[in-house]
């Protein structure tokens, strides 16, 4: 019995406690119903833009030879310097060229011995007086000719049996980079077959490397809100790939021309980024990437939720509360975050607005 009363007078008690509190809140408020007042508050309108991150430097190798890929001296993803070494192609020479090549060095070879020991006699029969001037001057000129037929055939030789000429460093059988970054891809295995590239054919490419340090976000923008963008903006650019995905960006690029995406004009914009060292190893090509532009920023604005705010025709509204009433009344709003709007004309800070459902 002691345990009913007990359980009975607790009731009773949480009952009266219930009471004398909704009877202080309505003493206060005059209302049960959503209410409240608006605050003066930093308002900020964010975009939120989908995009990815591309390297702004990105070079594709090629071979200046045609041969066999004989060794690989990188792997994909990792750092090298201008002037490394990336690959070694081995020319694999035409039969036939190579025999004609071979044949045409040794016949100029034959014809240099000759002209030398024709210089050579010459030369002495013209130091001793017997020879003219006019005679000797036509046998040295002979030499130079054999001479030079000889060099040039023996690099034509070296060209079409290695792919390139010793002596002359524009051309070689060693592909270097020519950036400093990171290896993103080899398309190309060792023992693969390379095409040179030319002023005729495009070649075969070796490895794809990229400068990871400079990057651009890549997105495209509503017409609506391209307004807004300005150059040199500063913004966030989150990559949910990796951790401590934030990176500082800036405004780059807006294009001057728009395309048609799904019924909706829209302009490319670019952003650039600058990776810090650590976080290089972190960060691939083409990854997605989500950006936080600042469309429109008011400072201590007076605001109040979205919630309250009633929209009907050219008419924006909000219902004010005062001694027991509500009252419909026009506003003025500016820039808005989505959850909070800022009202420039029409509510005053120690004015309660009601959240009123209407028919």
């Amino acid at each position: 019995m002691k345990t009913i009363s007990k359980v009975i007078f607790s009731g009773i008690f949480m009952g009266v406690i219930g009471m004398l509190m909704y009877i202080k809140v309505k003493g206060k408020t005059g209302t049960t119903e959503d209410t409240s007042f608006p605050r003066r508050e930093d308002l900020k309108t964010i975009k939120t833009l989908s995009g990815i991150i591309l390297p702004r430097r990105e070079v594709v190798l090629k071979s200046e030879i045609s041969g066999i890929i004989v060794k690989l001296y990188v792997r994909p993803g990792e750092l090298v310097r201008a002037g490394d070494s990336i690959a070694r192609i081995k020319l694999i020479a035409d039969p036939t060229s190579l025999e004609n090549a071979e044949k045409q060095a040794h016949l100029d070879e034959i014809n240099y011995n000759e002209a030398e020991k024709k210089y050579n006699r010459q030369k002495s029969l013209y130091n001793s007086g017997v020879l003219p001037l006019a005679e000797f001057e036509a046998v040295e000129k002979e030499l130079l000719y054999a001479r030079e037929m000889k060099e040039s055939n023996l690099k034509q030789l070296e060209i079409v049996k290695y792919g390139f000429a010793y002596g002359r460093s524009n051309i070689s059988d060693i592909i270097y980079s020519t950036i400093d970054g990171v290896v993103l891809e080899l398309p190309l295995k060792e023992g693969s077959n390379v095409i040179e590239t030319n002023p005729y054919n495009e070649g075969s490419a070796v490895a794809i490397i990229a400068d990871m340090q400079e990057m651009i976000f890549n997105t495209r923008v509503n017409e609506n809100d391209i307004k807004y963008l300005q150059p040199n903006m500063k913004f966030k650019v989150f990559v949910p790939a990796i951790s401590h995905n934030s990176f500082d960006a800036i405004l780059t690029n807006i294009s001057a021309k728009a395309t048609e995406d799904a019924g909706m004009m829209k302009f490319e914009i670019e952003g650039s980024i600058s990776v810090p060292i650590s976080k290089i190893n972190n960060l691939r090509s083409g990854y997605t990437a989500t950006a936080e532009i600042i469309l429109e920023e008011v400072k201590s604005a007076i605001t109040i939720d979205e919630k309250y705010i009633h929209y009907k025709g050219d008419s924006t509204y909000v219902y004010v509360f005062m001694q027991g009433k509500h009252t419909k009344r026009a506003i003025i709003t500016g820039a808005s975050n989505g959850l909070r709007t800022e009202i420039k004309q029409g509510l005053k800070l120690n004015e309660r607005v009601l959240n009123k459902e209407e028919p």
